[in-house]
């Protein structure tokens, strides 16, 4: 699935891309953090963990941070289809966890809503 996202925080309405600070400070972890928050990934079967290589990409498709992927029913957003931790790129680009690929959630080709979650932030 190609899909785009901005986080507030470190977007630079200058550059079109987001600060990726934390990558620089060497905060952003290799392990999801997702599950620790209370994220369930029962049933699904994917690397939890990024090489470190991944971290030391540089320009605007280096990792900003981690993100929680959502797809939900088209007709009840209530019922959560697929769902996943995946990165976010300094250019927006939520990508798989090696960092290149588009992001694949496995579910059926269909309508859904898409909810992206990130640790330090509120909105949907």
């Amino acid at each position: 699935m190609a899909l785009i996202a901005a986080l507030g925080g470190p977007y630079d309405q200058g550059s079109g891309l987001m600060n990726d600070g934390l990558r620089n400070l060497g905060l952003v972890p290799v392990s999801e953090p997702y599950t620790a928050l209370g994220y369930s990934i029962e049933g699904v079967k994917l690397v939890r963990n990024i090489p470190q290589s991944v971290l030391n990409v540089t320009g605007s498709n280096a990792i900003v941070d981690w993100v929680w992927l959502e797809l939900r029913d088209a007709i009840n957003p209530a019922t959560v289809r697929g769902q996943r931790p995946a990165l976010l790129q300094r250019d927006g680009d939520v990508v798989e966890l090696d960092g290149v690929r588009p992001v694949a959630v496995g579910v059926p080709n269909g309508n859904y809503h898409v909810v992206v979650r990130h640790r330090n932030h509120f909105g949907r």
